[in-house]
């Protein structure tokens, strides 16, 4: 179920969305470990200023046993640029625990990254497709360029709407407030942006809305895709 929550007020108001649930999962656990782990990499790994970072972009080729095999991904989708890559299944041996076991390092698919193109195709529905139906898979994913901001409320509200899932690990951005807090302070934040941390921790969708609304300065981690 897809959710928005709007922090145009000094309350936050959660309002259930008309559409399908955009939450994809190919063959998945809600798992957000990988999540953390990645969000928490120290600063000579994920830069923290305000200034963000760009990781460039990967190339990966996934071939499953059969076209019927899962992926193991667990996936978040709410836009039609890109698919956000929010965990992995790795309790069981899958295209993309194969290709991880023998890719090396830098070239390893990892939880926060963003796939863009799918064997050539670069709409979101023609990109789950490819995954789901066929046998050899050649993705092009994009790092995520990770930085933090902090919000200085200062008495008003954060001035952003942020859509998210009931088991989700992100919050996407998708409304600015000019009044808010965020454009008050001159912030980085741009509309398609994922809070993926806050104040340092990485949680579930629910429990960052919830330290965002009890913090005076939050801090948000936030990621982008780069391409």
């Amino acid at each position: 179920r897809t959710r928005t929550a709007a922090m145009f007020s000094n309350c936050c108001c959660d309002a259930r969305e008309n559409r399908p649930g955009a939450v994809q999962t190919l063959g998945a656990l809600s798992v957000m470990e990988e999540q953390r782990q990645y969000a928490a990499q120290p600063a000579d790994a994920m830069h923290t200023d305000s200034a963000p970072s760009t990781k460039g972009e990967i190339t990966a080729t996934l071939t499953k046993k059969t076209a019927s095999e899962e992926l193991g991904l667990r996936l978040e989708i709410f836009d039609n640029a890109s698919i956000y890559i929010a965990g992995f299944d790795q309790r069981f041996s899958s295209a993309i625990t194969r290709w991880n076991e023998s890719a090396e390092d830098h070239r390893r698919i990892r939880a926060g990254d963003y796939i863009v193109v799918v064997n050539g195709r670069r709409q979101v529905e023609a990109m789950q497709k490819q995954m789901m139906d066929s046998e050899t898979i050649d993705l092009i994913l994009g790092r995520p360029e990770l930085f933090n901001v902090v919000a200085e409320k200062n008495g008003k509200p954060l001035g952003l709407s942020m859509r998210y899932e009931d088991q989700g690990s992100s919050l996407v951005v998708i409304r600015i407030d000019e009044q808010g807090a965020i454009k008050a302070g001159g912030l980085n934040v741009e509309l398609g942006d994922r809070i993926v941390a806050v104040n340092g921790k990485s949680a579930s969708s629910e429990e960052m809305l919830k330290e965002i609304q009890t913090s005076r300065s939050p801090e948000l981690t936030i990621s982008r895709c780069p391409m």
